[in-house]
């Protein structure tokens, strides 16, 4: 069978950050600029592999893997320079040990430049920079030891214990608790900062995980950008429990279960009445939940 003959073509600078890959230790690596399945970089990408030997976040065969999909997408994190932290705290905890930055190879002009220059900046999850030209290798720090996700012996809060509000489309939030993946609570607007769920308990309960299933499809990219989550034991002073990105967990979720895509944040011991979700990040996108739980000890 007749097929086209493929040209790996290659600048020396990126022959020389492969070479460099070759003796360096394993790991994952991402390479960018990620685009999907065209060919001009992502069968280059693969191509190479077969020189440096690690495996790679970047990748096409006719199926595009759910963390794939994501980073590639117009809202990816990778568009998001401020939030270059948060994203490579994530791609450590699922592997990555190298990211490589071809500046020459972005299409829009500047934002390779810009790129290499947000994760230089991270210098506490840097182990080593190396430049080729306009190539440059980053060596990310290997990741802290994982925590258990969640103590065995929680049990989910049932609906009837709880009554629930939104900040946003308020009529639709059961959406969020009627145990259908294929439903969607969305929020309607972008991101802002302003969206918040409220959940008010029959009495105090000791909660020791909230989780958001975001499902399978389009919506999974409403993820929320960054949570706070509150409580109150009197539903009047509030302290707070958890104040953070949620993208491990968001990768993670991709990773291990890309039919729910589950966020799991595990909280401090409480005595909560009220619990408050708030969404204090920004983004283009809604903030879609398909499921949202609340587990006790």
């Amino acid at each position: 069978m007749p097929v086209l003959r493929f040209e790996p073509h290659l600048e020396v600078a990126d022959q020389r950050a492969y070479t460099w890959l070759e003796a360096a230790p394993p790991g994952a690596v991402l390479e960018l600029p990620i685009q999907g399945d065209e060919p001009a970089n992502t069968l280059t990408f693969q191509y190479w592999t077969l020189e440096h030997g690690h495996p790679i976040v970047n990748g096409y065969s006719g199926y595009i893997s759910p963390l794939f999909y994501i980073l590639k997408d117009s809202s990816s994190p990778l568009y998001d320079l401020e939030q270059f932290g948060d994203l490579l705290r994530a791609c450590r905890a699922l592997g990555v040990h190298y990211v490589v930055v071809h500046e020459s190879r972005f299409r829009q002009e500047g934002l390779g430049r810009a790129t290499s220059v947000a994760i230089g900046r991270q210098t506490d999850q840097l182990q080593g920079v190396v430049p080729f030209g306009s190539t440059t290798v980053f060596w990310l720090v290997a990741p802290p030891d994982a925590v258990n996700a969640s103590p065995p012996s929680l049990r989910a809060v049932s609906q009837s214990f709880f009554t629930a509000t939104a900040s946003h489309a308020n009529a639709d939030l059961d959406l969020a608790f009627d145990d259908n993946l294929e439903t969607l609570w969305q929020s309607g607007r972008q991101q802002d900062g302003t969206e918040w769920i409220e959940m008010q308990f029959d009495r105090q309960r000791n909660l020791g995980l909230v989780q958001f299933d975001m499902g399978a499809d389009v919506s999974v990219t409403d993820f929320p950008r960054r949570v706070r989550i509150e409580s109150s034991d009197d539903g009047q002073e509030f302290r707070e429990l958890y104040e953070g990105d949620v993208l491990t967990e968001f990768f993670r979720g991709l990773v291990e279960d890309a039919d729910r895509t589950p966020i799991a944040i595990i909280l401090p011991d409480n005595d909560t009445v009220t619990l408050r979700i708030r969404q204090t990040g920004q983004s283009s996108q809604w903030w879609s939940i398909s499921e949202l739980s609340v587990w006790e000890h």
